[in-house]
């Protein structure tokens, strides 16, 4: 799902450094989806939110941090674009 969301919205994005409304609500869009996909699949295993992120931030494998930076920067907008 994540990279056929990519493929239908990445026409939209072009070169320039101005932010447009259909950016926002693209991204606002696919934030939705990763947390509704990460739920889904945490809730196929009898896990919590809470417990995956207290479970991923308390470990201290490399792994685990990986995972962590790519979970946090669905919450960044310029990464995103």
């Amino acid at each position: 799902p994540v990279m056929s969301f990519i493929d239908e919205n990445c026409i939209v994005f072009d070169a320039d450094d101005e932010n447009k409304l259909a950016y926002m609500e693209i991204y606002e869009a696919f934030r939705e989806m990763v947390d509704g996909l990460l739920t889904f699949h945490l809730a196929e295993m009898g896990v919590s939110q809470e417990q995956f992120y207290k479970a991923v931030a308390s470990s201290s494998s490399v792994l685990s941090k990986q995972l962590l930076g790519q979970l946090l920067v669905v919450d960044d907008f310029v990464s995103f674009k």
